[in-house]
């Protein structure tokens, strides 16, 4: 068998958890590693690599089972390394979220929140998909998860509008 390269491999891992996380699942590299044609160690220098060079992945609990972080899907999207129809839901879900939230901004004021069941309303997600790009744009600072509501932050409203909201406080 014909060793892959460290990239491919990489790749492999990145796809792998990526539709992973698109399906509320967690992944243990064990099946990749397997078909990868590696040795233990040399794999998880690769894996190593990934996760405290890159900060793409973090480890989750036991079993060698990894997941995605932000900087990790950001970095899948970015790249396309995975096909369009899968991304372009979630970009899809994430416009709506922070046009919905930038919108509220702009009407309430920079304390406005709504719950996540009314920010879903309108776009053909279903909520449990929108929950997982609601928590990715907290994860990244573009939206600010209150008790069981969401707003907008400025970093998200700069990103989305492109300008910096005008109120100081």
């Amino acid at each position: 068998m014909n060793k892959p390269n460290e990239k491919e491999i990489a790749r492999r891992i990145l796809i792998a958890l990526y539709e992973a996380w698109d399906k509320d699942q967690f992944l243990s590299l064990e099946p990749i590693l397997e078909g990868s044609g590696y040795e233990f160690e040399d794999f998880h220098n690769i894996v190593k690599t990934l996760n405290q060079q890159h900060g793409l992945i973090k480890e989750y609990g036991s079993s060698y089972t990894y997941e995605l972080t932000p900087d990790g899907i950001g970095y899948i999207e970015e790249n396309r390394l995975v096909a369009g129809e899968m991304t372009e839901k979630h970009q899809t879900a994430r416009n709506h979220i922070l046009e919905y939230l930038c919108s509220l901004y702009e009407e309430k004021g920079r304390g406005a929140d709504e719950q996540w069941s009314k920010i879903c309303e309108g776009v053909k997600i279903e909520s449990h998909e929108m929950l997982k790009d609601l928590s990715f744009l907290s994860d990244i600072g573009y939206v600010e998860a209150m008790t069981s509501s969401f707003r907008i932050t400025d970093k998200g409203y700069q990103y989305h509008r492109g300008t910096v909201p005008d109120e100081l406080i």
